[in-house]
């Protein structure tokens, strides 16, 4: 039985996983779907396997961590996916059903003190390009990014009940999703006063925007270079566990901040931004705010891995992540513009 008192983020990273392990087998009990391997993929935000069935079906399973999504949050995630399987020709996950007929499944396991939430997806066999991707698949990048949002206009219809909010609050405020970069440990206070100062101006920037119309939307919100592959040139998105209501050109300022230190950066973010205006062109409500929501996921990032040292592989990066947004603090407050010179 589960213990409600233990502290899983005290536990050793392969500790963790092999637990998990446990919990994925009983999450899978749940489905009919007989399986012969069962594979690790990621321990980062949630814990993902790879699912290999008996036949040449295969699966992805997703744990979530605990007390972040909602319940109604993660339904209103599965039936977005679904939709874009309908309407669209975009290559997104499939979520599939449990023996109960739903999406949403829960699960425990010794040694794991809560019950988990569980999603299953059928596989996306695709590469992923990362560090070696060129203009032309930036660019169809950029155009199934704007299909995506241009989908999302004519979906949203009503407010989504349980999904995040990626506003100026929700991304860099008080109590912003993944914490307060004011509260985050390690900088030298007169960093820290720096980081504060530049988070404040881009707070006031973002929130002119938000009173404009035509800033903001249903986003995936984290569409950085390990959440979207290629089934040859064609692009497959993944991971919708942060979509929600927010700026849309933040999905491009995450893809963007990812790709910085990219050999012919320039070249590469004017063939993305090109191609993107191409499907779904700027709007004048939206002039110069790519630069602010850039420098608002640098501080997204830091806040973030601050607030995961529950994960030890997550939490060795924070030095590195305090040291980038200082370095970006710096860029934003002198120009304007978070990224170095090109």
């Amino acid at each position: 039985m589960s213990d409600p008192t233990f502290d899983f983020g005290t536990l050793s990273y392969l500790t963790q996983v092999r637990r998990l392990r446990g919990l994925a087998v009983a999450a899978l009990a749940k489905y009919d779907v007989a399986y012969s391997r069962l594979t690790l993929v990621n321990h980062g935000e949630n814990t993902t396997y790879r699912v290999d069935g008996e036949a040449s079906d295969r699966y992805l399973l997703r744990i979530h961590r605990p007390r972040y999504q909602t319940d109604t949050g993660i339904v209103e995630e599965m039936e977005w996916l679904n939709a874009l399987h309908s309407d669209t020709d975009l290559i997104v996950p499939n979520p599939v059903q449990n023996r109960a007929g739903t999406y949403l499944s829960k699960a425990s396991a010794p040694g794991i003190p809560e019950t988990r939430n569980c999603v299953l997806f059928e596989w996306i066999d695709m590469r992923f390009r990362c560090k070696s991707l060129g203009s032309k698949a930036l660019r169809n990048v950029a155009t199934a990014t704007a299909k995506l949002q241009i989908h999302a206009v004519a979906y949203q219809t009503t407010p989504l009940k349980g999904r995040l909010t990626w506003d100026t609050e929700g991304l860099i405020g008080k109590t912003a999703h993944w914490g307060n970069i004011a509260t985050v440990p390690g900088f030298e206070d007169s960093d820290r006063a720096l980081v504060i100062e530049a988070r404040d101006q881009a707070a006031r920037e973002l929130m002119k925007a938000e009173a404009r119309s035509g800033t903001m939307g249903l986003i995936h919100a984290d569409l950085h270079d390990g959440n979207y592959g290629f089934k040859g040139h064609d692009v497959a998105f993944i991971d919708f566990d942060d979509c929600g209501a927010g700026f849309w050109l933040y999905d491009t300022a995450v893809t963007l901040a990812a790709l910085r230190t990219l050999p012919r950066f320039k070249h590469l973010r004017d063939a993305y931004l090109n191609s993107y205006a191409k499907r779904r062109p700027f709007g004048p409500s939206e002039a110069g705010l790519l630069d602010t929501l850039i420098f608002a996921r640098f501080i997204c990032t830091c806040a973030w891995v601050h607030s995961r040292s529950d994960n030890p592989d997550i939490a060795a990066h924070a030095e590195a992540t305090r040291t980038r947004l200082l370095e970006a603090t710096k860029r934003y407050l002198e120009t304007g513009d978070p990224l170095p010179s090109l």
